[in-house]
């Protein structure tokens, strides 16, 4: 069975979510705004598709950058 981008996706966020979390945490002092680097980061992450070689990497450097 052949899994879709949607499910893929799926996968990855629930992979990541939690230390992706903790990360903006840990960068901002604030849930709330990690939170929202959080969304964004995952939005650009998505927004790249393909063009991705490091999902993950990129999710990470991306929060990274948006906390700074």
């Amino acid at each position: 069975m052949v899994e879709t981008a949607h499910e893929r996706f799926s996968h990855f966020f629930a992979e990541t979510r939690q230390g992706l979390l903790r990360y903006g945490r840990r960068l901002t002092r604030s849930k709330e705004a990690a939170e929202d680097i959080v969304q964004e980061a995952y939005a650009r992450t998505l927004e790249q598709g393909q063009r991705v070689q490091a999902p993950k990497a990129f999710l990470f450097i991306t929060a990274r950058n948006l906390a700074w």
